[in-house]
């Protein structure tokens, strides 16, 4: 029903009805701008979770840098593998098996060279077989060790530094200097840092010894 006020030729009526078509036009106006913004707003992101992914083909043996990852944003509900935070958390570790470009990098994927940073400068990583391995049972990495021969008794190398001692039992073996976890295999023997020196020497007494005679460890004071 149209109300009184617009009805009839009277110029007020004529001025009331032109009042309220302006007021319709101006509200569809509105309308249609509102419908326009939202047809045309950006999708918000997708909401997901970072994951650290390789930038490109990174081949076995990489050592990482910040342009060989990339963190992108996968969805939450594909369940990500776990990986580090942050591009900076990676660098400098080793890519132990292929990883395509785009593919995430789980921590099963890397190789802590953390135990290798203990070193000291000069220093070589060396593998130490025994000829009694239970005295690992003893050891824990930071200790200094002399290296004696198993068939003279000789000093062959002194001060060794302990890096990384194995189990024996399957388990993994205990932590580097500085708390990282020693990801070397340490089967029958200690990871000891040595000049190259002290390491020839070494190569040379196990070598000589023969098979199963190796060397006997004795530990110095911690004090």
């Amino acid at each position: 029903m149209v109300p009184p006020a617009l009805r009839g030729p009277s110029r007020r009526a004529a001025w009331n009805r032109a009042r309220v078509r302006r007021s319709v036009a101006a509200l569809l106006v509105g309308v249609a701008g509102a419908v326009a913004f939202t047809a045309f707003r950006p999708e918000p992101p997708p909401e997901g979770v970072p994951v650290l992914v390789a930038a490109h083909d990174l081949p076995t043996g990489t050592r990482l840098t910040s342009e060989d990852v990339r963190v992108a944003t996968w969805p939450a509900d594909v369940s990500p593998p776990r990986t580090a935070a942050s591009v900076g958390a990676v660098v400098g570790e080793v890519v132990n098996a292929p990883v395509a470009a785009g593919g995430p990098l789980p921590r099963l994927r890397l190789r802590t060279t953390a135990l290798l940073r203990a070193l000291p400068d000069g220093d070589v990583a060396v593998h130490v077989p025994l000829r009694d391995p239970a005295i690992r049972r003893f050891l824990q990495p930071g200790d200094r060790v002399d290296a004696l021969s198993a068939a003279g008794g000789d000093t062959v190398a002194g001060g060794l530094l302990v890096l990384a001692t194995g189990s024996g039992n399957g388990s993994p073996p205990a932590a580097a200097p500085g708390g990282a976890a020693a990801t070397v295999a340490t089967e029958g023997g200690v990871l000891v840092a040595a000049t190259p020196q002290q390491a020839s020497s070494l190569a040379a007494t196990i070598a000589e010894d023969g098979p199963g005679a190796g060397v006997v460890l004795s530990i110095l004071s911690r004090g």
